[in-house]
């Protein structure tokens, strides 16, 4: 039960880093409800990384990097 709130704490925060970031640049991240299921997608492995490389500046590949070491390896490390 405590994974299942850490992970859904630190993946909405995520969500509204990459929304609020990407929203005017992206169609991926262009509402709230299109945030949350790209950054699903991505914890899962399906994602397009050229979308954060050529827009966000240099904030797109950090907030990427950071959400795949946050949520991909170590989250997702506590649940194996």
């Amino acid at each position: 039960f405590m994974f299942g709130m850490i992970f859904i704490l630190v993946w909405i925060c995520f969500v509204q880093i990459m929304y609020l970031t990407f929203n005017e640049t992206t169609l991926e991240f262009s509402t709230i409800v299109k945030s949350i299921m790209t950054t699903f997608q991505i914890a899962l492995g399906k994602f397009q990384a050229d979308i954060f490389f050529d827009s966000g500046g240099i904030l797109g590949p950090i907030i990427f990097t950071a959400y795949n070491i946050v949520v991909v390896i170590c989250l997702l490390n506590l649940f194996i």
